[in-house]
């Protein structure tokens, strides 16, 4: 008459109300009932508690004559009020590759969360509600962005999010730590240290290698080839300082002269992974040196041929004419 509270899983902003199931009754016999209550992976406890009061000294005691596994019976008020609560299952993540664009080396992954109870609902509600933070390596900053995938639930919460060239991790924060067991793990990719994400793996990098050349002599002029050979990170940072423009200080009179030179390199692909960035630069007789003014201190580049009649500058990003 008064049915039976089902209690789901809190997997959105509003956690949902106990809802009342009348259940199908069959009588077996004269001896017992059939109760039969559907449940699917959302729901988290059933109980009998929704009788008045002026009922309670009519209600006869229950007891359990059997375990059920991954639920935990409970009784209350004289044993007149009956519960069933479902056990947590162990959370695990499996993460695996969808697809890859070979063009923006982007890569879209398929993510399955597995488990039933507070902890797979948890993670589920952390996504829907906040998202998942994404951060990239733009330059030599980190910015984040909140991506907020579009998750099917049926027993386990399904979705797939982009990883792009520079994504350096994705993390979850949950409002509390989750023992999230990230199985498989999808290549060049570990579990984070707070154990809510995932940290893509750092490979080590060589650096690129900066040359200098003599082209040709124009008149008292001189005009130079840069050619940096390298891949990945270090050739990309390099890049985006020599856009940024390329210093160039001459002596007029007795003072000291800056120009900046806006050079847009040109990219080859010279095999073994490699790429080669190429520009031309030209020098005054009364140049004193050429540099990149750049912030970022850690550029992995090592020099290789210098033109005679130059040398490294002290800053290392750079070359000084050598004044005899």
């Amino acid at each position: 008459k008064y049915g039976l509270e089902v209690q789901d899983y809190c997997m959105t902003a509003v956690c949902p109300k106990p809802r009342i199931v009348r259940p199908v009754i069959t009588f077996v016999g004269n001896s017992y009932l059939l109760v039969e209550v559907p449940v699917t992976p959302m729901v988290k406890s059933i109980s009998f508690n929704a009788y008045p009061v002026n009922m309670h000294p009519k209600m006869p005691p229950f007891s359990f004559e059997n375990k059920l596994n991954g639920w935990v019976p409970n009784l209350s008020e004289n044993n007149r009020k009956i519960s069933l609560v479902r056990l947590n299952y162990p959370l695990n993540v499996r993460i695996t590759l969808k697809s890859a664009n070979s063009s923006n080396g982007s890569e879209i992954y398929d993510v399955y969360i597995n488990g039933i109870g507070d902890d797979a609902a948890e993670l589920i509600r952390t996504i829907r509600t906040s998202g998942i933070k994404r951060v990239d390596s733009v330059g030599n900053r980190l910015v984040t962005t909140v991506v907020k995938p579009n998750i099917v639930y049926d027993g386990q919460g399904r979705f797939i999010i982009t990883a792009l060239k520079n994504t350096k991790t994705f993390y979850a924060n949950p409002s509390r730590r989750l023992n999230i067991d990230f199985t498989p793990m999808p290549n060049g990719w570990v579990k984070n240290k707070n154990g809510d994400g995932v940290d893509r793996v750092a490979t080590p990098e060589k650096p690129a290698i900066v040359d200098i050349t003599l082209i040709r002599n124009i008149g008292n002029q001189q005009e130079f080839e840069v050619s940096i050979i390298g891949s990945g990170q270090p050739l990309e940072d390099l890049n985006s300082v020599i856009v940024g423009g390329i210093k160039r200080v001459d002596l007029i009179g007795n003072q000291l002269r800056t120009t900046t030179l806006n050079i847009i390199p040109f990219k080859t692909q010279i095999g073994n992974g490699n790429s080669k960035l190429s520009l031309r630069v030209r020098a005054l007789p009364n140049t004193r040196t050429f540099y990149v003014n750049s912030s970022k201190r850690d550029i992995k580049a090592v020099p290789g041929k210098i033109p005679a009649g130059w040398k490294l500058n002290n800053n290392q990003d750079g070359i000084d004419r050598i004044i005899r």
